[in-house]
């Protein structure tokens, strides 16, 4: 019996080396249904808490999923200065929000909330509808001569256009011109960091020995888990 378990969690069947990875990398199609099935079929209430909660296993580690709107506040805004460390884990040497911890994590995190005000927001929604205006053009555009049109790389542009002027105050066109090279250079980014599967599967189920790899023969590993025992997602 695992240590959720004995909490009161249930979840699916997993594998003693793998947990329930291979069973999550298979999830496809409609993710916001797959996980909804997945939590009815194996999720239970737990404690006085409603809404079901799912016991997972990333390799070795235990995964909370809760549904409870109240216990997602409580940890994502009420009290998130007690989740100082995200997803992924120390294994990453770089400066980034998912990558830095503890006290430094609180810092930039307070640095940087104030930029995300609903005040601020609002100031920005009039340059982020006009970015949007664009992406609605383009579609009319394409229904109108009836050709047919890569959604998916439209939306890459919309992202990296609304990042560029909002974030950046850089005025660039991407939706326009897919291959601009700043877009590009972000699709090399995430396809390099995709094609490393391998290597965080192995750091999330051996994050010890994905340290002693790093440290030792100066190989990076990116893993999914923090350095604490369990995770509440």
């Amino acid at each position: 019996m695992g240590k959720l378990a004995r909490l009161g969690y249930t979840g699916p069947p997993r594998n003693l080396l793998f947990g329930n990875l291979k069973g999550l990398g298979e999830l496809n199609g409609d993710h916001k249904n797959a996980w909804r099935k997945l939590i009815h079929t194996y999720g239970s209430q737990v404690g006085n808490l409603e809404g079901k909660s799912l016991a997972l296993y990333c390799g070795g580690i235990p995964v909370v999923v809760v549904t409870n709107p109240e216990v997602i506040k409580y940890v994502g805004i009420k009290n998130f200065d007690n989740f100082t460390n995200r997803l992924f884990s120390r294994l990453d040497r770089d400066k980034s929000l998912f990558s830095i911890r503890d006290d430094r994590w609180r810092f930039v995190r307070n640095t940087l909330t104030p930029a995300f005000s609903q005040a601020k927001m609002k100031l920005l929604s009039e340059t982020i509808n006009g970015i949007i205006s664009v992406t609605m053009d383009i579609i009319d555009d394409h229904i109108k001569e009836k050709k047919n049109l890569d959604i998916y790389r439209l939306f890459h542009g919309l992202t990296l256009e609304v990042i560029g002027k909002c974030a950046l105050a850089i005025s660039i066109d991407p939706q326009r011109n897919p291959d601009h090279p700043l877009l590009a250079d972000c699709r090399e980014v995430f396809s390099n960091f995709n094609s490393n599967s391998l290597g965080r599967s192995f750091a999330t189920m051996f994050p010890s020995l994905a340290i002693y790899v790093r440290r030792i023969l100066g190989i990076r590993l990116t893993s999914i888990v923090p350095e604490d025992d369990t995770m509440l997602i």
